[in-house]
């Protein structure tokens, strides 16, 4: 009977002690919680698909955090990825694909061939199916570059100050500057070197140019100092 109440004795002592090493136990496996700071918002990020190559072979989405944005260009059935710090307004064209850059340039890819360019300078682009259009300012001057979809340049307007491209892609619209106003010109894409005049102005500028939704007629506003 005696060993009966010891094996007791030593049983509950022991279911005792137990019991209470499980709150510490308990406590040491949470981990003590913590409250955000702002510090913590840059570890996080938002992506955003923004388009499909015509030929549905590439993507280009965007990587957005607090202090900076990436553009990719990422190929579908493989492995190939073209990153862009800081690129904004990307759009594919044909089988090519431009968006702006940091620092006033334009970025230029033809993925399928690996061809990479850069237009510094550059202040705003327009596409078409086998042409890109870059507005440029250099030495104090602007002007406007048409490259072909494999970013050879074809054609450049100098003095330009402003364009606007049509709904079918297949005309130009621009202003040049000349000494004492400027003149408003446009041209067929397919054959950029026959300017037609469509007008000029004295003392004044043109700016806000814009086709009608049948690309058959352009409106400008003119500005005077």
């Amino acid at each position: 009977m005696k060993a009966r109440s010891n094996k007791r004795n030593l049983c509950f002592c022991f279911m005792a002690m137990v019991a209470c090493l499980l709150p510490y136990v308990a406590t040491g496996q949470v981990k003590a919680k913590r409250m955000l700071t702002e510090a913590d918002y840059s570890l996080w990020s938002n992506f955003s698909l923004k388009g499909i190559s015509d030929n549905g072979k590439w993507a280009n989405y965007s990587v957005s955090h607090p202090d900076a944005d990436t553009l990719f260009v990422h190929q579908l059935n493989g492995k190939k990825r073209y990153a862009y710090p800081k690129g904004s307004d990307g759009a594919f064209a044909g089988d090519y694909f431009v968006c702006k850059g940091k620092d006033s340039t334009v970025h230029f890819l033809k993925p399928g061939k690996g061809i990479r360019k850069t237009y510094k300078g550059a202040k705003e682009y327009a596409v078409t199916k086998h042409h890109f259009i870059v507005q440029e300012f250099k030495g104090g001057k602007g002007r406007l570059c048409l490259y072909t979809d494999e970013g050879q340049p074809v054609h450049i307007f100098e003095n330009a100050t402003s364009f606007s491209l049509n709904a079918d892609m297949n005309l130009l619209a621009f202003s040049e500057k000349i000494e004492g106003g400027e003149q408003l010109f446009y041209v067929e894409i397919a054959q950029p070197a026959k300017k037609i005049l469509i007008a000029e102005a004295k003392s004044a500028s043109y700016g806000r140019l814009t086709w009608n939704e049948h690309g058959t007629s352009l409106y400008a506003m003119e500005y005077r100092a």
